[in-house]
């Protein structure tokens, strides 16, 4: 499952915001202010503990397990990487990344873990592309 924030903001007139930015109200001593909020596009994704999902072309953009923990390891020489609940990883190569759940010796493995993947800043700016995601087959119990 994956899934991108992207969402169109209409503001009160109608008129559709770009997704990354939206107008928000701010108090000052003048009173109410309009200021933008900028938020950076993300793509989020679940894998199981059966379950490993290759990363293509991705160098620069940070990794972040959300509420469980993950292993991930980079193509060329990469070592291993563990990330905790919150924890963040910028990858380095250019290289395939490989993620799987890393579950904890008393948790239930059948939970998905939930990857966050979000592009370098400066990559915001200009066009960028979506990385491919490939589950590797030999891992998923197929019918």
């Amino acid at each position: 499952m994956s899934r991108a924030n992207n969402s169109i903001v209409r503001n009160s007139s109608g008129v559709e915001n770009s997704p990354h930015l939206f107008p928000a109200e701010q108090s000052s001593k003048h009173g109410k202010e309009n200021v933008m909020a900028i938020l950076l596009p993300y793509i989020e994704f679940e894998t199981s503990a059966s379950q490993a999902v290759s990363l293509q072309r991705i160098a620069g953009w940070t990794l972040t397990a959300v509420g469980a923990r993950l292993w991930l390891t980079e193509e060329s020489g990469g070592s291993d990487i563990w990330l905790r609940p919150g924890d963040r990883h910028v990858v380095v190569g250019a290289g395939k990344v490989v993620v799987e759940s890393w579950p904890a010796a008393n948790a239930a493995a059948d939970l998905p873990a939930r990857v966050r993947l979000a592009p370098p800043t400066a990559r915001c700016r200009r066009r960028w592309k979506l990385p491919r995601l490939w589950p590797r087959q030999s891992l998923i119990g197929c019918n």
